[in-house]
């Protein structure tokens, strides 16, 4: 049997539930090699680092950059393939995401570019309370999940990238700790030196689970995301950085005393009537991280 031209990168962070699926269905792509990273070192947690390393060891042209709760389909992987192979100018290739209900994942298969506007309303809750067209605009909640478009950036979770043009701006900036922001630092450096991203709607990936394991690594590394948002905020907004980093410290403090100083049946309230999945047990075990991501915060005055 002919192997695809592919090198796979398996990022596995705690999903022990769904690797060998995830594992199974990247064997019966049969790339040329595969290479399992794990991003949870205790000594500087990073997708970033773990993505770098599998990239490094990759040699094939093209790069299936895929975490541990997602299924590949070959059909969908030969359509990923031939969509770079035409298409000279486009480092990254992303797929329709659903999950196993059959949803899109509206929201976190692509967006635009944050705005300054996006993620001070989004640290302030806004979006939650009254709504935002900016956090709308940038989540692209509207977006059509059947037509194929060139976009600003998506999520990492799973991406085909041409491996020539992610070595030729160094690949992944390991200073983005956590989750997520890498993906869009890199996006933006990619545009920066002249390589496009696409979506592709005829490919799919499939997530097994209601949420991803990116979305419970940022809640274990709270502090490590918001020191990445405002890293990218310094880096990319600079402009806006020292009001970006005052609503995330006003969006901080706000959950700290929501979650240490008003009454249990209270937040419970609250939190079903903003539409928030989280239960109050759950926001009680984050009362360290909230004060732990205030003092960061408030120790990067300075980064600009």
């Amino acid at each position: 049997m002919i192997s695809r031209p592919l090198s796979v990168i398996v990022t596995a962070w705690n999903c022990e539930k769904t690797i060998q699926r995830c594992l199974r269905s990247v064997a019966e792509l049969r790339p040329q090699e595969i290479v399992v990273c794990d991003p949870g070192a205790t000594d500087g947690p990073s997708f970033a680092i773990a993505r770098n390393a599998g990239l490094s060891a990759s040699t094939q042209p093209y790069v299936l950059f895929i975490d541990g709760d997602w299924i590949a389909d070959a059909a969908s992987v030969d359509e990923l393939i031939r969509e770079l192979s035409t298409r000279p100018a486009h480092a990254i290739v992303v797929p329709r995401f659903m999950d196993d209900l059959g949803n899109d994942h509206a929201g976190h298969n692509v967006r635009r570019f944050p705005t300054s506007e996006a993620l001070a309303a989004e640290f302030l809750m806004l979006h939650k309370t009254f709504g935002s067209e900016a956090v709308s605009k940038y989540r692209m909640l509207d977006f059509d999940h059947v037509t194929d478009r060139d976009i600003d950036h998506s999520c990492g979770a799973f991406i085909l990238a041409r491996r020539e043009a992610l070595v030729s701006v160094g690949g992944y900036d390991e200073t983005f700790e956590g989750a997520w922001f890498e993906d869009i630092d890199l996006a933006q450096r990619l545009r920066r030196h002249g390589w496009l991203s696409r979506y592709c709607s005829s490919a799919v990936a499939l997530h097994i689970g209601r949420e991803t394991q990116r979305h419970f690594f940022i809640e274990r590394y709270y502090d490590a995301y918001y020191r990445s948002v405002l890293r990218y905020t310094a880096k990319y907004l600079s402009n806006d950085y020292e009001l970006v980093r005052m609503c995330l410290l006003a969006g901080l403090v706000s959950k700290a005393v929501f979650s240490y100083g008003l009454p249990a049946r209270f937040r419970a309230s609250v939190l079903r009537r903003l539409g928030i999945y989280n239960t109050d047990e759950t926001i009680q075990g984050y009362r360290g991280m909230y004060l732990r991501s205030i003092d960061m915060v408030l120790g990067m005055h300075d980064l600009c």
